[in-house]
């Protein structure tokens, strides 16, 4: 995996190193759990590594962004309908997931954006 940022502590007044790189990506249902199990495939497949770099002091961040189109809750069917029944975004986590990040020490971060 080749990281889209890399940055070493000390460089660029950081404190800690920051390695970021995009592992799957969606813009749907199917396509964003498709992208959670292509993580949990990565995840799995670098366990060493990960396990390494947390016994080291490291940490590891997962962030998950879905982007709404503002404009689907502004202007749903003119705003007729009742806002309390416009579901913009559902995320299912299913435990494979969810055991995976924990077995590691991976912290779980979910970013909703307009």
């Amino acid at each position: 995996m080749q990281p889209s940022l890399s940055v070493k502590a000390g460089e660029r007044d950081n404190r800690a190193s920051l390695w970021q790189s995009v592992v799957a990506g969606g813009s749907d249902d199917v396509e964003f759990s498709e992208a959670l199990n292509r993580t949990v495939s990565v995840l799995t497949r670098h366990r060493k590594y990960f396990d390494d770099f947390t016994a080291s002091g490291g940490e590891i961040h997962i962030t998950l962004n879905h982007f709404v189109e503002i404009s689907t809750a502004t202007d749903f069917k003119d705003g007729e309908e009742d806002k309390t029944k416009l579901k913009l975004f559902e995320l299912d986590l299913y435990p494979e997931f969810m055991e995976s990040l924990a077995a590691m020490g991976i912290a779980l971060k979910l970013c909703v954006w307009a």
